[in-house]
């Protein structure tokens, strides 16, 4: 059973739309939530959140519809880049703000040596670094004992030398207070570092879903290779002419060899480039396609490409 699920919401503002949204979260669990500015991660956030209802679909929370439930009454918390902290508030009565009238004091020690912040609970927030005031905007959203906690680019305003050790933070409070959490991101290497499953969203849609490391070596359609940096991004009629569509091999599978090599699919290309400006691949020219391969200086101009079948990655258009 889903902890939480999702079920064909739609939300239509302006321009844009969230069209027949579904997945689910296990317990315990996280989905990192990835793509572009723009593809409808924070919306989909704040529709879970209560912030925005849907105009369309359920949403459920350990068992329970909370689709038009109150924000208040979702036992969920969503922490955004940019903090939102009180101002007229010190780092203390930040944290405490959701339990301000009868607070745990027990889980507010828990946090207060887990976050180890001890030496900033007097401070006003303005006084806080970035990072600081990232970690006191995750303290009071874990102080609210939320069943799920949200993260809206929560390290995109952290100086970047700091990132990978926010990051490791982040996945230690999650096996700490055994948290359930969306992670919103536009950078695969996060999600790969902390998620259990990553959905790529594409304009309001969600267009591939799996284990971060399946979704990055089988992306299986066109968008989600685009997204993650694929290089070579080919029409399938370089292999077969009767067809439509198209397919990717990485330039790590691909070698050059001045005849066809037997027991690989080889294409006959022009040296482009010997070396492009990242010094890293070479640039063959194969029926106006640029393809890259791995680096080499000594290519011939006139050679073939080949590669093995099961190297190829076929990519729905």
């Amino acid at each position: 059973m889903s902890f939480l699920k999702v079920d064909n919401i739609s939300f239509n503002i302006s321009s844009f739309s969230l069209k027949n949204l579904s997945f689910s979260v296990e317990k315990g669990k996280t989905l990192a939530l990835i793509g572009k500015s723009g593809s409808g991660k924070t919306m989909t956030l704040e529709l879970i959140a209560g912030i925005k209802t849907p105009h369309k679909g359920r949403i459920y929370l350990d068992e329970r519809d909370i689709t038009h439930l109150p924000r208040h009454k979702r036992e969920i918390s969503i922490v955004y880049q940019d903090y939102v902290l009180f101002p007229h508030m010190n780092v203390e009565q930040n944290i405490l703000y959701s339990q301000k009238n009868k607070p745990d004091r027990d889980l507010f020690e828990r946090i207060v040596n887990t976050f180890k912040i001890n030496h900033l609970l007097k401070r006003p927030v303005n006084a806080l670094s970035g990072g600081e005031k990232q970690k006191i905007a995750l303290a009071r959203a874990i102080m609210s004992k939320p069943k799920l906690l949200l993260l809206d680019e929560p390290l995109s305003a952290i100086d970047f030398p700091f990132r990978r050790d926010f990051l490791d933070f982040i996945y230690h409070l999650k096996e700490e207070f055994g948290l359930t959490m969306i992670y919103v991101t536009h950078n695969f290497k996060e999600a790969l570092t902390i998620a259990d499953e990553a959905a790529v969203m594409f304009n309001g849609e969600i267009i591939r879903k799996g284990r971060p490391d399946e979704v990055l070596q089988n992306p299986e359609n066109l968008e989600t290779a685009r997204f993650l940096g694929y290089r070579n991004i080919l029409p399938i009629n370089l292999l077969e002419q009767q067809k439509r569509g198209f397919f990717s091999v990485s330039p790590e599978k691909i070698n050059i060899f001045d005849k066809q090599k037997d027991g690989c699919l080889c294409l006959k290309g022009k040296l482009k480039s010997p070396i492009d400006i990242s010094k890293r691949y070479s640039i063959i020219d194969v029926d106006g396609y640029n393809v890259f391969v791995k680096a080499k200086e000594n290519a011939k101009t006139r050679l073939f490409i080949c590669f093995k079948k099961e190297d190829i990655i076929y990519l729905n258009g």
